[in-house]
C-alpha cells in the first residue's frame, strides 16, 4: 500500500491505467547519484512510448519509493534502461576522476 495511493487504485481498477505483476517484475541497481534522481529516472522513462501508462499521476510521484520506479522502468523499457542507467554512472564517475 505504500506505493500506491486510492487514485491510482481506481486507475488501475478502471483500466485507465496498467500494472506490472510481481511475478514479472526484474530489478535494477541504480546508485544514489546526482544525475540518477527519481525525477531524471521518470523523465527518462516517461518518454518511452507506453511507459506512462504504468506511473501514477504526477501528483502521486513523490510517494512513491525510488526502487519501486527504477524497477517498474527496467522492467518495462529492459536492457534500454539499464544501458542509460550505465552511461549515467559512468558519465559522473568521469566527472569525479577530472575534480
Amino acid at each position: 500500500m505504500s506505493s500506491v495511493t486510492p487514485y491510482f487504485l481506481k486507475d488501475l481498477i478502471a483500466g485507465a491505467k496498467k500494472f506490472v505483476k510481481c511475478s514479472e517484475v526484474s530489478v535494477c541497481f541504480a546508485p544514489h547519484y546526482e544525475d540518477l534522481t527519481v525525477q531524471d529516472i521518470l523523465d527518462f522513462a516517461i518518454c518511452k512510448p507506453g511507459v506512462e501508462e504504468y506511473f501514477p499521476d504526477k501528483r502521486d510521484i513523490p510517494k512513491l519509493p525510488r526502487q519501486w520506479v527504477i524497477n517498474v522502468a527496467y522492467t518495462i523499457i529492459g536492457p534500454e534502461f539499464q544501458e542509460w542507467v550505465d552511461s549515467q554512472v559512468s558519465a559522473r564517475n568521469k566527472r569525479k576522476e577530472t575534480e
